[in-house]
């Protein structure tokens, strides 16, 4: 598995630079020379809030519930359960409107998203030293402006050369067992140019193609871990606006899950 560990190590090391220490690091619009500490914390905890913005409405489904619950165990470098991402949907007191609370390394990050308009109306959370963070809000266009400058970093790092040129839908169904029981699922295979293909001997292709894989099921409610979704920034249409959970892949595997009785 060492290419896909490979692959997922870089993602995690941009994704752990602008969003999880957002109070000590510098997120992608604060790389000057002449900004301050407080300056360049500000401009992280932006990018942090427009990350959280733009992939709000690929993340969540818009028939979200309160009690919907998701928990993925983090597969390390041996293979080994790292960490654990838990995510549940909290009733809010506005009509269409849900807090989801995400827990992962520390952290503790609680949104106020509006499942109608799919936008991110509140944000705040803790940082792995209990630090409360309340990133202020971007507005659309700077919501754009910063993720398309992540997006160049992640080209500009090399991380592009090894993201999939597209994805195809498997025709079989696939089932995932685990504690939670049995799961049926549609599975997304990568597709990756020659260029790539051409430096893989087949085992390493097959490796990559069979680590990559995605798998989502309409069993699991829809609330895809932020750093699932880091992975996806730049093909973040692969989950379109449908309401299907993920159930494993990109090295997130599923530990258990609850999905409320929809009307």
């Amino acid at each position: 598995m060492r290419i896909l560990i490979t692959w997922r190590i870089c993602f995690l090391i941009l994704f752990t630079m602008i969003l999880v220490q957002s109070a000590l690091a510098y997120g992608p619009s604060a790389y000057d020379d002449d900004l301050d500490d407080a300056e360049a914390e500000a401009e992280a905890k932006r990018d942090m809030a427009a990350f959280m913005q733009y992939t709000a409405p690929f993340r969540f489904g818009d028939d979200l519930q309160p009690g919907d619950f998701v928990s993925y165990g983090v597969v390390g470098e041996e293979g080994e359960r790292s960490s654990i991402v838990e995510i549940e949907v909290l009733a809010a007191d506005a009509p269409n409107q849900v807090w989801v609370h995400e827990r992962f390394d520390g952290n503790d990050v609680r949104v106020l998203y509006d499942t109608t308009t799919h936008k991110l109306i509140s944000l705040y959370g803790f940082d792995e030293n209990g630090l409360r963070q309340d990133p202020p809000l971007n507005s659309d266009s700077e919501v754009e402006e910063r993720v398309n400058e992540m997006k160049n970093m992640m080209q500009m790092i090399g991380i592009g050369l090894i993201v999939p040129s597209q994805w195809e839908q498997q025709q079989e169904p696939v089932t995932i067992r685990g504690s939670f029981g049995s799961i049926s699922c549609s599975t997304q295979v990568p597709v990756f140019s020659a260029m790539i293909t051409s430096k893989l001997s087949a085992d390493e292709l097959e490796e990559l193609t069979e680590g990559l894989q995605l798998h989502f099921s309409d069993d699991i409610p829809k609330l895809i871990p932020t750093q699932a979704m880091f992975m996806l920034l730049s093909q973040e249409q692969l989950l379109g606006a449908s309401s299907i959970g993920l159930a494993q892949g990109l090295g997130f595997e599923m530990i258990n899950y609850t999905k409320t009785a929809r009307n």
